[in-house]
């Protein structure tokens, strides 16, 4: 779907790389075939990532079900722009700090990434919501929480 999207926006001075084992059961065959401006580097590490995160001009998160959304919290950690999907659990996660779309409809994503990709202020705006949005994931606030959690129950 965001390899769709990504086409239709027609933009020679984009690319659009994908993280991870391409596979054809979650990126659709046509990924296999669509190499213009399309890089598939497989499985990357740990500093690859976060290298590719601190040069994107944005990660593209088009997740149809995710448990918590780490990657668009890592990418705020490394002042990379989010444009994600409207999934509740993403919403949760990004709140104000990410561009949203639909992740069943082409069309919404490729939308957002032109709105992004043409609206220079854009993206400082989101890198600014972002560093003020992932320190309320951090372990220490989230080991705070837990433990006014268990200290209501006691």
């Amino acid at each position: 779907m965001a390899t769709r999207a990504f086409h239709a926006l027609e933009r020679e001075d984009a690319a659009f790389v994908i993280v991870g084992a391409s596979s054809a059961k979650v990126f659709g065959k046509r990924t296999q075939t669509q190499a213009q401006n399309v890089i598939l580097p497989g499985r990357l590490t740990d500093q690859e990532i976060v290298a590719l995160y601190r040069h994107a001009r944005a990660l593209v998160f088009p997740s149809l079900y995710e448990g918590f959304g780490i990657p668009p919290l890592e990418a705020m950690v490394q002042g990379c722009p989010v444009l994600a999907s409207n999934i509740p659990p993403v919403r949760e996660v990004c709140g104000d700090a990410a561009l949203y779309f639909d992740p069943r409809d082409p069309a919404d994503c490729m939308r957002r990434m032109r709105e992004f990709l043409d609206d220079l202020s854009a993206r400082e705006d989101l890198i600014r919501k972002g560093t003020a949005r992932y320190p309320a994931f951090s372990w220490k606030t989230s080991a705070g929480k837990m433990l006014d959690e268990l200290m209501d129950m006691g």
